[in-house]
């Protein structure tokens, strides 16, 4: 008599790895499997903890290394066109269960790692994470010089600032025709896009730096409000709860319309679009020569918002904001000036 009792699907099985080297660096991870299979947090020391979780860290890194090393050779090998993906980086993504974007990353990272010795031996050594390789990669591909630098900032900054002196010594080496040509890029492809999933809402903007730095300023302003309204701890919410509240505030009583000003606009205009005219703070520096030159020499600064930009993006955003202009001749400070046009 047939059983009228269901048995529980089968997991599929896992497929033997066909090359001695993926075997290899199997049987490497199976000893880490059986550990992890007994670790109970609770039981282990808590003095130990901290000590523990930097070891598994250690070791993430060092499998996160060997995985970027392989990831261009195994785009190269088109199982993404076999399996019927878009690209290389969307079957990459669904590999590691990440982003398309985060997979892409890691894509150009790869490739950019077989011309750069250093940059790969800090790599193999699990001196440098997938995003610390990144930065440093994709600036010493443009820049080989700072390749060095970059390393050693990486290996004792925040990623945050590796991000930074990376951009800027991308920017060393680019002409101001480039930076030109990439600022209007920029422009031309400004997006702003909304997705969902998982019960929560999300946004992206991408576009000019002067711009983005602009809004970031305005919800910062609004974020340092909610701080000194909640002074108590209890109380307290993390800053990125209360940019998103300042977003959601700002988007329901209104924000500036272009070109306005604290004192620009009319009652009428003002009471029929709902916007509220606001004066926008810019902080930049730039290099006096390179201001009255036109463009930015090697070592030379022109950044908005510590965000390297051409010489000509900066004389825009001088011709419509309130700019704090850091004057710097070399690494002296010249004068901080506050600009209310277009210098001629």
């Amino acid at each position: 008599m047939a059983s009228n009792t269901c048995s529980p699907p089968r997991s599929p099985a896992k497929k033997a790895p066909k090359s001695a080297l993926a075997a290899e660096i199997l049987a490497v991870g199976e000893p880490l499997r059986a550990l992890i299979g007994s670790l109970e947090p609770q039981d282990v020391p808590l003095s130990w903890a901290p000590e523990v979780m930097s070891a598994f860290a250690s070791v993430q890194r060092l499998a996160e290394s060997g995985r970027v090393l392989m990831t261009a050779r195994a785009a190269e090998a088109k199982q993404w066109e076999r399996d019927r993906f878009a690209s290389p980086a969307d079957w990459l993504a669904n590999e590691l269960g990440t982003t398309t974007g985060r997979a892409k990353a890691d894509l150009e990272t790869s490739e950019r790692l077989a011309g750069l010795g250093a940059t790969s031996d800090a790599v193999r050594e699990g001196r440098l994470s997938p995003e610390q390789a990144g930065a440093v990669a994709d600036a010493a591909a443009v820049n080989p010089d700072a390749e060095k630098d970059l390393l050693e900032q990486a290996q004792k900054d925040s990623l945050r600032r590796t991000r930074q002196e990376a951009e800027r010594r991308k920017a060393e080496a680019r002409s101001e025709a480039e930076k030109a040509e990439r600022d209007r890029r920029v422009r031309r492809e400004r997006n702003l896009r909304f997705w969902y999933g998982n019960g929560a809402g999300h946004a992206e903007v991408r576009g000019p730096v002067a711009d983005v730095k602009a809004f970031e300023a305005l919800i910062q302003r609004e974020v340092d409000k909610a701080f000194r309204a909640n002074r108590e701890p209890a109380k307290r919410e993390g800053r990125g709860a209360y940019a998103f509240d300042a977003l959601m505030n700002l988007s329901q009583t209104g924000m500036a319309s272009p070109g306005t000003s604290d004192t620009g606009g009319s009652a009428g205009a003002r009471g029929r679009s709902g916007w509220v005219p606001l004066t926008r703070l810019t902080l930049v520096r730039v290099d006096l020569a390179a201001l009255m030159r036109g463009w930015a020499g090697v070592g030379e600064l022109c950044e908005i918002g510590g965000v390297p930009v051409s010489v000509d993006e900066l004389r825009r955003v001088l011709g419509e904001s309130v700019v704090q202009l850091v004057l710097t001749n070399g690494e002296a400070v010249v004068d901080v000036v506050n600009l209310h046009r277009k210098p001629t």
